[in-house]
């Protein structure tokens, strides 16, 4: 026979009050409940009131939460009586202190509980019978069509591309240096400055600015760099086309004007399409070093880490701080081996370290 299940509704409040907001239940789903005793607060327009308890027993379930507005004699919670509990313990043995905790933390209401087929010795409900039930509860979120696109390619990039990386250290003080005396006249960051650098190198390095497209290696003559750029909780790549053609500056006024676009939901698809390689600036962020995913069809992704001052020692053994920071390379290894890439990074790093002017 199954036990008792109370719903206590809103009582009347005064004349002419018809709403009351709950303010603060004074009990936990599983916690006892004696008669009279003070159960939940509530508020109206006029007054703070706190509702008894009519009856006796365990708070099962809450059906109108803190902060939502209830009408009067509206169902507001469960209290399984005590008789019931009885009944319940007689099946269950008992609910120990930690079945207790994770139910109040869960705010499973215990009729729920109580349906379980418990594992413990006699049908006892366990620990992880809660557990278990609470993840069978759980909901996924639906994904975004642009974070799907995401999961589709990366996941392709890892099953499909042997890939390797190499990590550098680029100083970078020179450039800096550059930005500051040009600040007032030109608008330039170092991912423009690093981009123009890698279009400088893929002249000597086409490997890498190519595709492994059933057992051949196709070279791209254009340069069209994707830069990536995070926003709303997705990646987009932006292409940078004939990058190779361009000068700092313009790359600079390009970025800024994808970024742009980007930020404010007017891309469109073919500013997407046609990337040859990948630049990405973790650095921002302040992480120091990353490993970035190559994209698929491309044979390279770079990887931009966070530019920190250090001292270092010079070729003349004097020491002095530099601003420095970590470029990642990550490879298809189909197409270069590591030697390779290890002199297209060191290209990259030249070009970087010894630039005079814009």
């Amino acid at each position: 026979m199954d036990g008792i299940e109370n719903k206590l509704t809103l009582p009347s409040l005064g004349e002419s009050i018809h709403t009351a907001n709950i303010v603060k239940w004074l009990k936990k789903v599983g916690e006892t409940v004696k008669r009279d005793e003070a159960l939940v607060e509530v508020t109206t327009d006029k007054v703070a009131s706190e509702i008894p308890s009519p009856f006796e027993g365990i708070l099962t379930e809450i059906l109108v939460h803190e902060g939502q507005d209830c009408d009067i004699g509206q169902p507001i919670c469960k209290i399984s009586s005590v008789e019931s509990n009885c009944k319940v313990k007689e099946k269950t043995n008992f609910y120990s202190p930690a079945v207790l905790k994770i139910i109040q933390e869960k705010q499973i209401p215990l009729s729920e509980i109580s349906k379980l087929p418990g594992t413990g010795g006699g049908g006892r409900i366990t620990k992880q019978d809660v557990l278990d039930f609470s993840a069978s509860k759980d909901k996924g979120t639906p994904i975004s069509p642009v974070r799907k696109i995401i999961a589709e390619n990366m996941t392709r990039s890892a099953l499909e591309i042997p890939q390797a990386t190499l990590i550098n250290e680029i100083d970078v003080t020179k450039v800096l240096s550059i930005m500051k005396e040009k600040k007032e006249k030109v608008k330039l960051t170092i991912t423009s400055f690093i981009a123009h650098a890698i279009c400088q190198a893929l002249a000597k390095f086409p490997q890498f600015n190519a595709s492994f497209e059933k057992d051949q290696i196709i070279y791209k003559e254009e340069v069209n760099l994707g830069v990536a750029v995070d926003y709303n909780e997705n990646l987009f790549v932006p292409v940078i086309k004939n990058c190779q053609k361009l000068t700092i500056v313009e790359i600079a006024q390009h970025i800024r004007d994808l970024v742009e676009k980007v930020k404010s939901e007017s891309i469109k698809n073919e500013d997407l399409q046609n990337g040859t390689l990948t630049l990405t600036n973790f650095g921002m962020t302040g992480v120091s070093t990353g490993i970035p995913l190559i994209r698929p069809p491309e044979a390279a992704i770079l990887g931009v880490g966070s530019i920190n001052k250090k001292v270092v020692i010079l070729k003349n053994d004097q020491m002095a701080i530099r601003s420095l920071f970590n470029l990642s390379l990550s490879f298809d290894h189909r197409i270069a081996d590591g030697m390779l890439s290890c002199a297209f990074l060191n290209a990259i790093k030249e070009n970087l370290e010894q630039i005079s002017e814009l």
